[in-house]
């Protein structure tokens, strides 16, 4: 929950924020955590509040009461106010979702304020370009230079124990005020400039400042002001000192400096090659997470679980193999910068300069703790008693390749080479061949089981050596089928085999069951296996780490369940790489102290698996505006909606700063709380018809799918009431029945007087309401499953046209495709041009879209929104495409001017394909989960394009144009 200050600077995780993200202006200024865990950032355009995916903005377009939307102060109260100090418009005061202003007009002695801050009593002190004011009880009191400030443009407050308030400048130095008068401490006094930039409360040091020519004072009311070490004098301009005792320097110009208990600082490295950033804000949230306000934007600097060594810690990038000693000595080799020792301390070096630049490809510590170390095309070599030797052709190696290295229990080595399997037994005897049978299928992973059995892993399949025997076996069935990574023998005997593509086997008493990505498995390839404490299997491979429960995979294998137990953790989680490295020995290893360590094409990565087994935190859910018919309304409970409302937008949130893409939702509107529709990462959800009454709408946030707390703290709920139509109130019905017993008198009446005139009357009554009845509900039916706006069907008949398609398909086998198309930024259209053009734009894209492109049998629906999907019935991958590209050329043609887009001058639409598989026949709307995602995809690649989703079940896949 904090920076672990034993890190290096370049091990933290790092985010970036700016305008491409969606903050109104790169200037940062000022941030500050809130009571519900949001973000709040005062930047030169505006407020924005930050959920960790989303930004919502408040500036002067948005809300009236900003009467600048150039943010520099932020200060929460108690009670949840936010105080927000503008450039030129005063303060303004957030309470709930009311915004108030406070100029110079209700007493503030100046419009532009600097900083605010909250008194241990509970008042607010301002300060602004023309002097100081305090508020308490809703009035204002004001100081100036005639009172004794050192002059009026204060730019930073700051108070200490005994509760006096402090007030730098830029120009004059620094006052400190005891609640009767000022005192000022400028050269006179000891500063070395009258130019101040930062000035904080410290707990160990209370008061500090920091001057424009680096120096960092302490001050005191009573003392002389004592100048502290500081290895690099740079102008500071925030400090922060965290919750583990880091000490953080934001400077005026170099950046972001740690400082060091002995002193000594050190530089972070933003990554952009140019380190002169101006550091204007420094706060650490609940979650440890440090963000620092800079002129391009937020950073955000977070711990890992992971620990990752690469070039950055003078490590290679590139390492191929990893191995430990008894005493917790980590050895790791590297292409092309050799062998690398990482003692129990951690610390770095190459002792062996007769190993650096060479290509270390494989590492072996034997039973007499010697250093067996194979190179990619220098041989082998050993080190012993700080002694190395080399061990070539002469030798009698094969080849000069080294890919594995295993001792057995006999003490003989085994070493794979390019050329044989060969064999060191000792110093006396010449390298020989155990296994000339093999016959050039060489081994990439050697393990010899408990029983004795030794286990080849190699491109041609497992090889089995036992009792002088030696056997091949291919596992699965497919192309890759022979090739097999490599393989671990758990503590029962059970043998785990990384094969094929993506699959994992297991080997128990002679029985093999494979598990694949029918069981949940997301691998393309595997490399290396490692086991935990916690019975839990790690498989390093290509799109990252996979931590499966072994007690799940042994459940598959006897048929108890249909699904794994899975994690996959990758950059989100803090990898610095999901591309591990395989087909060397060894590619993972564990120490002593319970590490896990893999290597990457990023270098090496270690963690302890205790840390990522921890409870996640309780997500809070949050409803955060509601929109009906497309207009946004009040949050009210109960939300009123009229009978004949078309559509129902409800936005929610869930405030998680750290690991923002791990944040999946659900929502319910059903009575039973058991019933709950997925949402993925969606953070809208759509309705367009809810019953007439009262309905509870209630969403929940989780982490990765995992089942969320059943806390009511944890699930947003929102109370609805629709109001009813004529036809289903209860006058109505009552007036009906009042009708048809006065018909039925009035009918018993004309019988007793004329049966036969009563017979032709009544059939010729009947014949005409059965027909105008009829007539209605034909009207009836079809507007129900007309979207009222576009003209094109929704979302119900969408459902109904889907189920009736799905069933023609799987009795004739022919493809069904789905597109779902969204209009890029649309947003950001409605908010510049207006709704009335936003409901403009979404008439002329349909109808362009139903008139010009679409066959008789093929269904255009809106989804919600400015969502549409495309039913395409007997169409393949290919034709998909084919339409998907036409629509694209279709709303490029129709030139709408969108000023607020980055992605083109004109509105385009970002579509998403997907084709009917195998695994979809029994499962429509998986068909449109599989849509949704390549529109995703489409979105994260710039959109204005189309995208196939990239799973088995879709035949082709549509590159972005």
């Amino acid at each position: 929950m904090a920076l672990n200050p034993d890190r290096l600077l370049s091990q933290y995780l790092l985010d970036h924020y700016g305008r491409d993200s969606g903050l109104p202006s790169d200037r940062v200024w000022v941030s500050a955590e809130g009571p519900r865990g949001y973000l709040w950032i005062g930047t030169q355009g505006g407020l924005a509040r930050f959920d960790g995916v989303n930004f919502k903005t408040y500036n002067q377009q948005s809300h009236p009461a900003f009467k600048a939307s150039d943010i520099r102060a932020l200060e929460w109260t108690p009670d949840g106010d936010l105080w927000i100090g503008t450039y030129g418009g005063g303060a303004v005061r957030m309470r709930g979702n009311e915004f108030t202003a406070f100029t110079s007009d209700d007493g503030l002695v100046g419009n532009v304020i600097y900083d605010i801050h909250r008194t241990v009593d509970g008042s607010l002190w301002f300060a602004t370009d023309q002097g100081a004011s305090q508020l308490v009880a809703d009035e204002f009191s004001s100081w100036t230079v005639d009172d004794g400030l050192t002059f009026n443009g204060a730019t930073h407050i700051a108070e200490d124990q005994q509760g006096t308030l402090w007030f730098s400048s830029l120009t004059n130095g620094v006052s400190f005020f005891d609640g009767i008068r000022f005192q000022q401490i400028g050269l006179n006094e000891g500063l070395d400039s009258l130019q101040v930039h930062m000035l904080r409360w410290d707990e160990e040091l209370g008061i500090i400042v920091g001057t424009a020519t680096g120096s960092i004072y302490q001050l005191s009311t009573t003392q002389a002001p004592r100048q502290l070490p500081i290895s690099k004098p740079v102008a500071i301009e925030e400090y922060l000192r965290d919750r583990d005792g880091n000490r953080w320097l934001g400077s005026y110009g170099e950046g972001l400096w740690r400082a060091n208990a002995d002193g000594s600082a050190t530089r972070f490295n933003f990554g952009n090659g140019n380190e002169t950033e101006h550091i204007f804000g420094l706060i650490e949230d609940t979650r440890g997470t440090l963000w620092v306000s800079t002129t391009r934007g937020l950073f955000g600097l977070r711990d890992s679980p992971f620990l990752s060594l690469g070039t950055a810690e003078e490590l290679a990038d590139s390492t191929f193999v990893v191995t430990a000693d008894t005493d917790g000595t980590v050895w790791a080799g590297s292409e092309p910068h050799g062998l690398f020792r990482i003692t129990a301390d951690g610390q770095l070096s190459q002792p062996h300069p007769e190993l650096i630049n060479k290509t270390i490809s494989s590492l072996l510590v034997s039973a007499d703790r010697s250093l067996w170390i194979g190179t990619f095309g220098e041989g082998l070599f050993r080190i012993r008693d700080g002694v190395v030797t080399h061990f070539g052709e002469e030798h009698g190696l094969s080849g000069l390749h080294i890919f594995a290295l295993q001792q057995l229990r006999d003490g003989a080595i085994w070493i794979s080479t390019n050329l044989a399997l060969n064999m060191w037994r000792d110093d006396t005897s010449p390298i020989t061949q155990p296994l000339p049978e093999l016959d050039g299928k060489l081994p990439r992973h050697i393990l010899e089981g408990k029983d004795g059995t030794v286990w080849l892993s190699s491109a041609q399949g497992l090889f089995i050596y036992r009792n002088g025997l030696l056997e091949q076996r291919i596992i699965g069935d497919g192309p890759t089928s022979s090739i097999v990574r490599t393989t671990y023998e758990d503590s029962r005997g059970v043998l785990w085999i990384a094969a094929g593509d993506g699959m994992l086997s297991r080997l128990d008493q002679g029985s093999l069951f494979t598990f694949d990505s029918s069981h949940g498995l997301p691998f393309s390839a595997g490399y290396a296996i490692l086991e935990d404490k916690a019975r839990n299997l790690w498989i390093s491979g290509t799109q990252g780490l996979l931590r499966v429960s072994r007690d799940s995979l042994d459940a598959v294998a006897r048929g108890e369940r249909k699904t794994l137990e899975i994690r996959l953790f990758d950059e989100s989680d803090g990898l610095r790489s999901t591309q591990f490295v395989g087909g060397f020995q060894p590619a993972a290893w564990s120490t002593p102290d319970n590490r896990l360590w893999f290597v990457s094409t990023k270098g090496l990565m270690a963690f302890l698996p205790q840390s990522l087994a921890s409870e996640n935190p309780m997500l809070r859910t949050y409803v955060d505006a509601v929109r009906v018919d497309g207009s946004t309304i009040d949050l009210l409970e109960p939300l009123q909606l009229p009978a004949d409302f078309q559509s129902l937008e409800i936005d929610y949130s869930s405030p998680e700063l750290s690991n923002a893409q791990s944040v999946s939702f659900r929502y319910s509107t059903a009575a039973n709380s058991d019933f709950w529709t997925s949402a993925g990462d969606r953070r809208t959800a759509y309705f367009s018809a809810l019953p007439a009454g009262d309905t509870v709408f209630r969403v929940q946030a989780s982490f990765n799918g995992e089942s969320p707390s059943q806390s009511s703290e944890n699930v947003a709920v929102l109370q609805i009431n629709r109001a009813p139509h004529w036809y289903e109130t209860t006058w109505s019905v009552l007036a009906a029945a009042i009708l048809i017993g006065l018909l039925v008198t009035l009918l018993q009446r004309i019988q007793s007087r004329s049966a036969r005139r009563r017979e032709q009357q009544l059939r010729g009554l009947v014949d005409l309401r059965t027909e105008e009845l009829r007539e209605a509900l034909v009207r009836v039916e079809a507007n129900s499953r007309i979207d009222s706006l576009t003209g094109v069907a929704n979302r119900r008949h969408l459902e109904e046209q889907l189920n009736a398609t799905w069933s023609m398909a799987r009795r004739s086998g022919a493809p069904v495709s789905i597109l779902m198309l969204d209009i890029d930024l649309f947003k950001q259209y409605n908010d510049t041009l207006g709704h009335a053009a936003g409901d403009d734009c979404l008439r002329l894209i349909a109808q362009a879209i139903k008139s010009k492109l679409l066959r008789e049998h093929d269904m255009l629906a809106r989804y919600g929104g400015e969502e549409f999907v495309v039913l395409l019935y007997d169409t393949d991958a290919k034709g998909a495409e084919r339409t998907a590209d036409r629509i694209l050329e279709c709303v490029r043609a129709l030139a709408l001017k969108h000023p607020a887009s980055n992605v083109s001058k004109h509105v385009t639409v970002s579509i998403g394909c997907a084709t009917l598989g195998e695994k979809e026949r029994d499962d429509p709307h998986r068909l449109i989960d599989l849509a949704d995602k390549a529109l995703y995809q489409a979105k994260a690649k710039g959109r204005n394009r189309a995208c196939s989703s990239d799973h088995d079940s879709a035949n082709t896949t549509l590159e972005g144009r």
